[in-house]
């Protein structure tokens, strides 16, 4: 009698301990899956980011070939100087048209495109020059394209911080940046909040 009772001691330790691990087993695998879920979200976020940003210079560019294309484009520039909201008279630039009136087409055209290839996004054009105090320096035009930023949340605020002022537009002294410039900021005076900008420097 005394061995079978130790008999069912025994059974009943090791069912014990076998709850024990499979309890153990399936938290493991929890946080495992947790884990792998957080990676492809934060792929997923990168991923759009990394799609943003190549729209934003695909379309940068083709601004840049405008202007190019625009035999006085030196001289309009300021022409192309414009905002998301801004409403362009369109015109028609099938026949001659000078300067001013195709710079006007030209971003008629060009913000028909934006909108199309990133709803909801804000863009905005600045003159810059070679130095803020000289004014005859070679000139070049600021481009700003913001898109939503959906991983913004959890993102730690000094890092952010950091960025806005490493690449803020707001001052004149940060407008007149020499040479070809592709930056990204993540919030600041120079982009708006909740989204991440894409900054390029371009040169007729």
């Amino acid at each position: 009698m005394r061995y079978t009772t130790m008999r069912i001691h025994s059974h009943r330790r090791q069912r014990g301990a076998t709850l024990i691990e499979s309890l153990v087993s399936l938290v493991i695998l929890a946080i495992a899956v947790i884990g792998m879920l957080g990676v492809q979200v934060r792929t997923l976020m990168e991923t759009n980011t990394a799609a943003g940003r190549t729209q934003a210079m695909l379309l940068i560019n083709d601004l840049s070939e405008r202007i190019k294309a625009n035999p006085g484009g030196y001289q309009a520039l300021p022409d192309y100087v414009f905002k998301d909201t801004t409403t362009p008279a369109s015109g028609n630039c099938d026949s001659a048209c000078d300067a001013t009136a195709l710079a006007s087409y030209d971003v008629a055209q060009w913000l028909g495109n934006f909108k199309a290839t990133l709803p909801g996004a804000k863009v905005e054009t600045f003159i810059s020059q070679d130095n803020a105090a000289d004014t005859t320096g070679t000139r070049q035009l600021g481009v700003l394209v913001g898109w939503l930023l959906r991983e913004r949340e959890g993102q730690d605020s000094g890092d952010t911080t950091k960025l806005a002022q490493a690449f803020d537009i707001s001052t004149d002294a940060a407008k007149a940046v020499s040479g070809m410039v592709n930056s990204d900021v993540n919030s600041g005076s120079g982009c708006w909040d909740g989204y991440i900008c894409h900054l390029t420097y371009i040169e007729p």
